[in-house]
């Protein structure tokens, strides 16, 4: 559940700021900055300002459909005197576009969490306890892995953890949680985590460990991890499987199959 700040400020009924607008839309304010601009024009009369911005009082919003920003403000043309109103209607507007759809998500969190209780946390905050923590922390999953069939001493384990700790950035670790959970957050709660990874040996690598792709489990939460003989290796083959292998629990599907030929395929040459 990655959501932006104007979604996590509205549940919180805390501030709106423009940035918040920007997060999601870059281009909201594109027609407030073209009517700044005209206002700077040494030359600027009202008639050349009402020809050059040629708007009416209506907005687009995120669904492509065209709305209103004051009564009847499709038949409202823009004018020099009622530029200011103009520019407050429309960051209003912008401001509080999702309103609805955010009191419709208070309200299933208000069963929960009572309302009262939302306001005590700032935006952050609210987002943390309901998605978890956005940075990475490769330590905590190190804590909160076991191992079936092979051990954390092992080579090829190492590997791993030296991969994802020095050589991956935080959204390469987010991939990998993607690739063996399904998700891309780690739980807020450390102490006493319920679901722990599990790191298997994969059985079909053998003696030709290179030749392989690691193979996940996302509802078990587990990895089959070839013992990749470098840490080289070890980063080229996870790198790839969390960059081309996204479907959840499709490892058997033909575009995984086919994924694994073509770094098998590499490999050979």
């Amino acid at each position: 559940l990655d959501l932006p700040s104007i979604v996590w400020k509205h549940l919180g009924d805390q501030p709106i700021t423009d940035e918040d607008v920007l997060a999601v839309d870059l281009l909201a304010f594109k027609i407030i900055d073209q009517l700044r601009a005209l206002e700077r024009m040494p030359s600027m009369t009202r008639e050349l300002f009402e020809s050059e911005l040629d708007c009416m009082f209506t907005v687009v919003g995120s669904d492509q459909r065209e709305y209103p920003l004051v009564p009847g403000g499709a038949r409202r043309k823009v004018t020099w005197e009622s530029r200011h109103e103009f520019v407050l209607s429309l960051v209003r507007w912008k401001k509080n576009e999702f309103r609805l759809q955010c009191e419709h998500i208070k309200r299933g969190l208000a069963t929960v969490v009572p309302y009262r209780l939302l306001s005590m946390f700032s935006w952050s905050e609210l987002e943390r306890m309901v998605c978890g923590e956005a940075t990475f922390d490769v330590d905590w999953l190190k804590q909160m892995t076991r191992y079936d069939g092979c051990s954390a001493n092992d080579r090829h384990i190492k590997f791993m953890w030296q991969v994802l700790k020095d050589r991956f950035d935080n959204a390469e670790r987010v991939k990998f949680l993607k690739f063996v959970w399904g998700r891309s957050r780690l739980p807020l709660r450390r102490e006493g985590a319920e679901r722990k990874m599990v790191i298997k040996p994969h059985p079909r690598s053998g003696t030709r460990p290179d030749m392989y792709l690691p193979v996940s489990h996302t509802c078990f939460f587990s990895l089959e991890l070839p013992r990749y003989t470098s840490a080289r290796v070890l980063e080229e083959k996870l790198r790839f499987a969390i960059t081309h292998c996204v479907s959840v629990d499709a490892d058997d599907t033909s575009s995984a199959r086919d994924a694994a030929r073509r770094a098998a395929f590499d490999d050979d040459e």
